[in-house]
């Protein structure tokens, strides 16, 4: 059985429980969400469109279909999650950062990185392992390999570049964070995301989540393990699974109450088990996804909506429409 490496992060519905001390009382907390939203050029369609419901349509939803061209604009933004990561890089307090993303070609961002690697800044990063014809994979780790080139003007070696997943009985390495200065004994500073960093940061309809603490809180010790674990032990199902539980029996400190972080290979089925949780106790949900093809969650949902009182709204990507539609095959996770 192939699993997916990724992160899954819950917010609590409910404060105080038994896991402990709430994440916001942490000494340097900040919590700073930023949704892409990116602003586009209206596009107009080259003939009149009609709708499904028989509006006639001039143009693309503004702001909902974006291109490459519109990038550099939603990145200058001091709102978009892209300056803020850049913000971070840039800091003359950071001097190490680990990321992972599915997958990496943000020029601007790539950039500020090579800056922050002549400066002496430490980088381990990772990437899913390309896959596709020799052309596809060279095409898919073009800016990991520019990044691994930059060296630090003083000398010593630079970036150092991974690549996981497609092996040891792992599918894609799906993990989508940016953790800076993951060896502090003081502030700690990590941005997860629904994103990659690419298009993610800017053009696409994305979530970004900066979290500041304290290094000394589980929150940001078990985000070591999941960083220890993709570097020491990421190439394997088994051996990751089994470094990530004991690393979280290591860690002294009080899970929080008031978030839940989940590591996928190994704590799947307890992710599910709590979102299915807290969809049963809901009076009213909305979800934003890309894929939805989670049985357990799908089956709980439909029978919520037969209930009197409950009421629910769905975001999903128009990939999971064409799907539906018209057959196209997307991929083998939508319903």
């Amino acid at each position: 059985m192939y699993r997916i490496i990724f992160l899954l992060v819950v917010g609590a519905l409910q404060v105080g429980s038994a896991w402990g001390a709430r994440l916001q009382d942490s000494e340097f907390f900040d919590y700073d969400l930023r949704f892409t939203n990116p602003s586009c050029r209206t596009y107009y369609y080259p003939r009149g469109v009609t709708s499904n419901s028989g509006e006639s349509l001039r143009s693309k939803p503004k702001n909902a279909f974006c291109s490459s061209s519109d990038a550099t604009r939603s990145a200058a933004r001091s709102v978009s999650p892209e300056y803020k990561i850049l913000e971070w890089i840039n800091s003359s307090d950071t001097k190490e950062i680990f990321f992972t993303f599915l997958s990496f070609s943000n020029g601007r961002v790539a950039e500020a990185l090579c800056q922050a690697a002549r400066r002496g800044v430490k980088i381990t990063f990772s990437i899913d392992t390309p896959v596709g014809t020799p052309e596809e994979q060279e095409r898919k780790i073009a800016r990991a390999k520019e990044l691994e080139q930059c060296r630090p003007r003083g000398g010593g070696p630079g970036p150092t570049f991974l690549t996981r997943g497609h092996e040891g009985g792992i599918l894609w390495s799906h993990n989508k964070l940016i953790i800076i200065n993951p060896d502090s004994k003081t502030k700690y500073q990590l941005a997860y995301a629904s994103a990659n960093l690419s298009s993610g940061t800017v053009t696409h309809h994305e979530n970004w989540h900066f979290v500041t603490t304290h290094a000394a809180t589980y929150f940001a010790q078990v985000h070591r393990c999941l960083m220890n674990g993709m570097i020491n032990y990421g190439r394997s199902d088994s051996s990751y699974t089994s470094y990530i539980q004991n690393c979280r029996q290591a860690i002294a400190a009080d899970e929080e109450s008031d978030i839940k972080v989940f590591l996928v290979p190994g704590e799947g089925e307890k992710a599910e088990e709590a979102i299915v949780d807290n969809l049963k106790a809901a009076q009213a949900v909305d979800m934003a996804i890309h894929r939805f093809s989670l049985s357990g969650l799908r089956g709980e949902l439909r029978s919520k909506l037969g209930r009197t009182g409950f009421s629910a709204r769905l975001i999903a990507d128009d990939d999971v429409y064409w799907e539906g539609t018209t057959g196209e095959d997307i991929s083998p996770n939508t319903p």
